[in-house]
């Protein structure tokens, strides 16, 4: 990293995590096992339900209820957060730096779990539910420019856990609501058939992991802060 960029993660403001969750937060050997978790998941579901669950969805492919779950995706759109995180920690680092210390939270959580999962796209070139129901195709394209071999893993899923874990973990109380909604949401990319079962276990796997890994990048600015 250059030192340009490694000063400006130095001049982020700290995270101000409730103390309950610094306590509490998962540490390391935890981190090990939801990684493995997921990735366990995601092979079960890649060799065990993707082609029944995308078969089960594909009558409904032009009806007004798919239609209505496609619109809902645009709230896994990372935009919608890394814009505004981006606008607040601008225009609040100065005078209200908790509230900065959280946007560039969120931001770097949003982006990390974006940055991982777009590279992880384009080196597995998977084709997404709809190439496979129309043309059978199920191949690894690798290195594949199109949309339609990104299907690998989901961007809106990593997005949506990404946000609720980042907010779940600044507010403790609502961490699991939050999380419920970022799966149940994840989860409706297969219904309108943009991804297999295990596109959307992997990306909701990276966004949860994302944000994880910022809150402990954050808690360690704090305790070298305060040492």
């Amino acid at each position: 990293m250059s030192e340009s960029r490694l000063a400006v993660l130095q001049e982020l403001p700290t995270i101000g995590l409730p103390h309950e969750i610094r306590q509490a937060i998962w540490p390391k050997y935890a981190c090990l096992a939801v990684c493995i978790g997921f990735v366990t998941a995601t092979a079960a579901a890649y060799l065990l339900l993707d082609d029944h669950v995308a078969a089960f969805w594909a009558p409904f492919r032009h009806t007004f209820f798919t239609a209505t779950v496609s619109r809902l995706s645009v709230l896994g759109l990372s935009a919608w957060y890394l814009v505004p995180a981006a606008a607040v920690y601008l225009a609040c680092r100065r005078r209200f730096v908790l509230l900065a210390s959280r946007a560039a939270f969120l931001f770097m959580s949003v982006g990390m779990a974006g940055i991982i999962t777009d590279v992880m796209k384009l080196l597995v070139g998977r084709p997404r539910p709809s190439v496979f129901l129309e043309q059978g195709d199920k191949a690894l394209h690798w290195f594949a420019s199109s949309s339609l071999f990104q299907s690998f893993p989901s961007g809106h899923a990593s997005t949506f856990t990404a946000v609720a874990m980042a907010f779940g973990l600044i507010y403790p109380r609502y961490l699991w609501r939050l999380l419920v909604a970022g799966v149940v949401l994840s989860l409706l990319r297969t219904v309108s058939l943009q991804h297999f079962l295990s596109d959307a276990i992997a990306g909701m796997g990276l966004g949860v992991l994302a944000a994880w890994w910022m809150s402990h990048y954050f808690m360690s600015r704090e305790t070298n802060r305060d040492a």
